[in-house]
């Protein structure tokens, strides 16, 4: 008897689709505010300079580990009224007003966020970060 070894590797084949992971629902990379829209920019952004994601990566931490200045007593999204800038976690991020406060992008505000290892890699001329496709940022913007 002969054993069809064609037919075991078939079948083998149609069980593995059967076993694969469904696919990612689509704002699981990029949290509730899903992804940037790249057709709905202002005029002059470049679509090939903005980011994958509307919120800033620190956006969906929900504890007081997104202080702004480890070791101080400010906390994510709580106004800030201390120096113009610095680096929390590897993020720049910049006042602007007497109190609020934002993560800095680049491409206007609509680019990759910008990085950092200390407060002296931070500028107050970079630009807050945007959202774009009618969807605000709360956790990124010039808000607290």
């Amino acid at each position: 008897m002969m054993f069809n070894y064609g037919i075991v590797l078939l079948a083998a084949q149609v069980l593995s689709v059967f076993a694969s992971p469904a696919p990612a629902a689509l704002n699981s990379d990029c949290g509730d505010l899903g992804f940037m829209n790249k057709t709905e920019l202002p005029e002059g952004v470049d679509p090939s300079a903005v980011r994958t994601c509307n919120e800033h990566p620190l956006g969906s931490e929900s504890t007081d580990a997104s202080k702004r200045d480890p070791g101080a007593e400010i906390f994510k999204r709580e106004c800030w009224y201390g120096k113009e800038v610095g680096c929390t976690k590897g993020y720049c991020w910049k006042k602007c007003g007497d109190g609020p406060w934002c993560y800095t992008a680049r491409s206007g505000g609509f680019g990759d966020w910008y990085t950092c290892s200390k407060d002296s890699d931070c500028k107050a001329s970079y630009a807050c970060g945007q959202s774009a496709g009618g969807k605000q940022c709360k956790k990124c913007g010039c808000s607290c």
